[in-house]
């Protein structure tokens, strides 16, 4: 490769990285908030993690009971099997 070919490959290599780092410094102006788009995207985030709690909630308030259920005694057991 010539020197004017290194020359060429390097100067265009810079101007492509700081071209690109121009681009993501600064791409929305100060004081601008969130758009309504943001907020319907994240609050429909949240509504999907909502409705996953509370399946969550109702498996876990099972195994829970299920914990602290007393086991049944053998006589117990015996007397609803006939019912």
């Amino acid at each position: 490769m010539t020197i004017k070919g290194c020359l060429l490959t390097g100067v265009t290599a810079a101007w492509l990285i700081n071209s690109k780092m121009a681009l993501a410094t600064d791409a929305a102006a100060p004081g601008e908030g969130m758009g309504l788009l943001t907020i319907l995207f994240l609050a429909f985030g949240a509504l999907i993690i909502l409705m996953q709690i509370v399946p969550a909630f109702l498996m876990f308030g099972g195994m829970v009971s299920a914990l602290l259920k007393r086991p049944a005694a053998k006589g117990e057991e015996a007397s609803e099997g006939t019912r």
